[in-house]
């Protein structure tokens, strides 16, 4: 698990990151994602998304639809804590270019077949 103390581990010089975030308490819930930027800027996309419910996220949009509890609407300050407690975080490839890492992630999705993502997710690589 991803911790908020950690976030410079796996940030540190690492190129492109495919992770899945899993729903703590949602059931059968995940995302597949991935990132050639620091992982930390991407998860705070979704952390953002998650703790506004907006449609800027997949992951917003299933908490303001179907977990509106966990929507706080603050706004301008991170909420590590809330994301953290929501979603458990697990890189599952690593990739040394921008196409290696898209193309991870879209065999990722293919393959787990996650409840979150959406079918346009697979990027045009694999149909």
């Amino acid at each position: 698990i991803l911790e908020v103390e950690s976030f410079g581990m796996w940030t540190a010089g690492q190129i492109g990151s495919t992770f899945r975030l899993e729903g703590l308490h949602f059931g059968n819930v995940d995302y597949i994602g991935a990132t050639s930027r620091p992982l930390k800027d991407r998860l705070g996309e979704h952390e953002s998304a998650v703790r506004l419910g907006t449609d800027l996220s997949t992951l917003g949009e299933h908490c303001r639809s179907s977990h509106p509890e966990v929507v706080t609407k603050h706004l301008g300050t991170r909420d590590w804590d809330n994301f953290f407690s929501i979603y458990k975080i697990d890189i599952i490839r690593r990739s040394k270019d921008t196409l290696g890492t898209f193309l991870a992630e879209s065999q990722e999705i293919f393959r787990r077949k996650p409840a979150l993502n959406r079918k346009e997710e697979l990027n045009g690589f694999i149909h």
